[in-house]
């Protein structure tokens, strides 16, 4: 398997923490999370902090042989307000 890549993923949540930094606007998530009874007990908040430490983690995975790293970012990251006005904070 000459090809094969040894790689992981997260999603937006799993990862960047920091919710109300860098210019980021309200998703849909922030209201399931904090106001679904079912499943209240995930908070969005307490996450792995990726988003500050995110040159720690490509070292991290580099050292112990990830050659695939896939990571998502929220879109309200990216567009905070709306589809066209973009954040430049990033």
């Amino acid at each position: 398997m000459k090809n094969f890549k040894f790689g992981t993923a997260t999603v937006a949540f799993q990862c960047e923490k920091n919710l109300n930094t860098g210019g980021r606007g309200k998703c849909i998530w922030d209201d399931v999370l904090l106001n679904n009874k079912s499943i209240a007990k995930y908070s969005p908040e307490p996450t792995s902090e990726f988003y500050k430490v995110y040159n720690t983690d490509f070292e991290l995975a580099k050292k112990y042989g990830i050659e695939v790293l896939r990571v998502s970012i929220a879109w309200s990251r990216i567009f905070p307000s709306n589809s066209t006005e973009i954040n430049k904070k990033q």
